[in-house]
């Protein structure tokens, strides 16, 4: 850890940065200081202004890309081995680059990307700075794109997209955005901002602020509504794509549509579903359940995929755990654990809030159903699931130590490289129906358009390239199949026949017509103004935590999930 002097130096810099004036902010040259917490796991982020010597000094020093390349590689390879969680930095100053890749996600391979990205990052002047909550926020720095010039729009247009967790599809995303630049005479500066440390989040919240910054940024499923206030309206955008490919997904339009129309264009990029990744060979031996029959690398249900309940689950769930691989089920706040159990209770129709936004937890019987069967299944659940963090999960299947997790295809990307045999025998397929229908867990990514942009023309003309067939399949074949289309139109590519081992793993892994499922995102349909606020705090995974760990009546239960509904609804 940094020592006593250097980190008082490091809050005068800091308390000199929240002194400036906003205009002058925007001219400091600013550094990221990660620190590591002292077991190793990482630590915090914060901007540092740096004098104008020093700035000089790093901007001119050569960085040694094979040592970064062998570093992180090196670290990441013991990493992955322990399920790809690894600490992001020791005690160091790093430019403002975002570091690339999600390490809960796709382990050594995304921290490769990251020391790529390291190696290409610059050090200097950033234009993006607020601040959030009273502390100094940075906006992550750019990775440098060619500029490049075309035909038609004309001007600059500057777009702050996800840093992908694979890190092909970055590459992907660069030569479409390039050609486009190109072809229409556009000066494009692309910065990829990755979602570790919340820097996309981050940049969202400074340039909101700010009222400066980036064209055109990648927000998070909920962000859209957040900001629809500050985006700019593309109604005209989404009627040619809906006429082109029909209509988005409604979980798409639910968190998009806001201010009377779309404020965003669903984004390809980082777009995922969270259905089942499971061992093909242990279900079959332990639970007598052939996933790869039921769900078959083609446009048809097989035999018994009528029977995939949740009833069918908790009795695999039950063979599984005493067969010692339980299903890896988290079941704390984190997204991962927000997500799977929110597409339960839809597919129970226990909804918390329904589309008006009355309260319905007393007065819909179907809340104390899954609850009820929420206890039952949670008896096969190791208990410490209660803890898990997002990484866990994916470290039971990659480990062997699991029979199914719900999760995209990183998981089965990390074993590919570094667990094969149990990447070859990794099915992926829709989660289990219930009552009232079949919904799968869908996280959505947007591409909005700031409203005080001054290439608002070419940051629409730009979106909707980046939507037509041709572009969405270039970044569904970069990310090996884990980006999902907005359309159901655009479910067909050969991407997601061919990857493997084993070949078609991953064709069941976006939702199509033949599966009758639909996505979902937890708490809807709930106003997306309560909505967020329920899916923030976790509430249904609280819910069944109070009932299984702290053996909670039904009643309290309930009580206090009302009473946390009702405070958001006053705000």
């Amino acid at each position: 850890m940094p020592d006593a002097a250097q980190s008082s130096t490091e809050e005068r810099s800091l308390a000199r940065l929240l002194a400036a004036p906003r205009n002058a902010i925007a001219e400091v040259p600013i550094c990221w200081v990660v620190t590591a917490a002292e077991d190793g796991s990482a630590g915090q982020y914060y901007g540092v202004a740096m004098p104008a010597n020093r700035a000089r000094r790093r901007q001119e020093a050569k960085v040694d890309d094979e040592a970064n390349h062998t570093t992180l590689r090196d670290a990441n390879s013991d990493a992955s081995r322990n399920g790809g969680h690894v600490p992001r930095a020791q005690d160091s100053i790093r430019s403002p680059r975002p570091i690339a890749g999600d390490r809960a996600r796709l382990g050594g391979q995304a921290e490769a990307g990251a020391g790529r990205a390291a190696a290409e990052a610059r050090i200097g002047p950033t234009r993006r700075a607020a601040l959030l909550g009273g502390a100094a926020v940075v906006a992550a720095g750019a990775l440098p794109a060619p500029s490049v010039h075309g035909q038609t729009t004309g001007g600059r247009l500057s777009v702050g997209f996800w840093d992908h967790w694979v890190p092909p599809a970055n590459e992907v995303m660069r030569r479409i955005v390039a050609e486009w630049g190109e072809k229409n005479h556009v000066e494009v500066q692309l910065d990829l901002i990755t979602s570790v440390g919340n820097k996309l989040l981050l940049t969202v919240t400074s340039e909101a602020q700010a009222r400066r910054g980036h064209d055109v940024l990648t927000f998070g499923a909920w962000g859209v509504r957040d900001y629809s206030h500050l985006l700019e309206p593309v109604d005209e955008v989404m009627g040619r794509l809906v006429q082109q490919h029909g209509p988005a997904n409604p979980t798409a339009e639910y968190l998009a549509k806001g201010e009377g129309g779309w404020r965003a264009v669903p984004a390809t990029s980082g777009t995922q579903y969270k259905g089942s990744a499971a061992r093909m060979d242990l279900m079959r031996q332990h639970a007598g359940i052939d996933v790869q029959a039921m769900y078959p690398a083609e446009p048809r249900l097989g035999p018994d995929a009528d029977q995939w309940t949740w009833e069918t689950f908790l009795t695999a769930a039950r063979k599984c755990n005493a067969a010692g691989v339980p299903f890896a089920l988290p079941a704390g706040t984190f997204t991962d654990a927000t997500d799977w159990i929110g597409a339960m209770f839809r597919c129970f129709g226990a909804d918390l809030v329904d589309a008006r936004g009355n309260i319905t937890v007393r007065g819909n019987d179907r809340v104390g159903q899954i609850l009820d069967y929420a206890a039952r299944l949670f008896q096969h659940i190791p208990n410490e699931m209660f803890a898990a963090d997002d990484a866990t999960n994916n470290r039971a299947l990659i480990g062997g130590r699991s029979a199914l997790i719900f999760n995209p295809p990183s998981a089965w990307a990390v074993a590919k490289r570094d667990a094969p045999q149990v990447a070859e025998q990794t099915w992926h397929f829709p989660s289990p129906k219930g009552p009232v229908g079949q919904f799968v867990p869908h996280q959505p990514l947007f591409w909005g358009i700031w409203s005080f942009s001054r290439a608002k023309p070419a940051a629409k003309a730009l979106l909707e390239h980046l939507s037509q067939r041709e572009q969405v399949a270039k970044m569904v074949a970069g990310s090996e199949g884990y980006d999902i289309p907005p359309f159901a139109s655009l479910t067909d590519f050969d991407t997601w026949s061919t990857v493997g081992p084993p070949r078609g793993t991953v064709f069941n892994y976006p939702l199509r017509p033949h599966h009758g499922a639909m996505p979902s995102i937890a708490c809807e349909p709930a106003p997306p103004e309560i909505g967020v606020r329920m899916y923030q705090q976790g509430v249904q995974a609280r819910m069944i935590a109070r009932l299984v760990q702290n053996k909670e009546p039904m009643d309290r239960v309930l009580a206090w999930a009302e009473r946390e509904i009702e405070g958001f609804k006053r705000g």
